[in-house]
């Protein structure tokens, strides 16, 4: 990356540090807190409440990192380093959307509807979302990730 392209991004930069100063500290506290409340249900044998605790520390794990590969992509200063960050992004958001229908699978909504949730915001519609995520996974198995980088390696 040239110079003067460095230079121009330096405000941005810095706005993104300002606006972010925060996140790493309340992402951990969440984690910390998901998977504390997580332990405890499994302590006291209460599986449901344990599964919905999962899944969303799944949800907070998979934010965390695409937000910290997206920082990565941002501040590559290298083509190279710009291509890491986006594959690492790419393997993290196909290992992520591969995981969706487990983690929010059958025991999911079997904890929701036995702790009356499922007509709520936590399960309501669930099926819309199934078929979202299960269109967005073909679409990422009939990407053919070799081609893409043989492309970007003979420019």
């Amino acid at each position: 990356m040239n110079l003067l392209l460095r230079l121009l991004l330096i405000p941005g930069r810095i706005k993104h540090c300002w606006e972010n100063r925060n996140r790493l500290r309340i992402t951990a506290d969440i984690v910390s807190s998901l998977k504390k409340q997580c332990e405890e249900a499994v302590t006291h044998g209460l599986k449901n409440h344990a599964v919905i605790y999962n899944a969303g520390l799944f949800v907070v794990l998979l934010e965390q990192d695409l937000s910290a590969y997206s920082t990565a992509l941002y501040y590559a200063n290298s083509k190279y380093h710009q291509q890491f960050a986006a594959r690492g992004m790419a393997v993290v958001l196909y290992e992520g959307a591969e995981d969706i229908p487990t983690v929010f699978g059958k025991n999911y909504r079997e904890a929701l509807r036995d702790l009356q949730l499922a007509d709520s915001s936590w399960g309501g519609g669930s099926h819309l979302h199934y078929s979202i995520i299960n269109c967005f996974l073909k679409q990422l198995i009939s990407i053919n990730i070799y081609e893409i980088w043989n492309s970007e390696n003979h420019e």
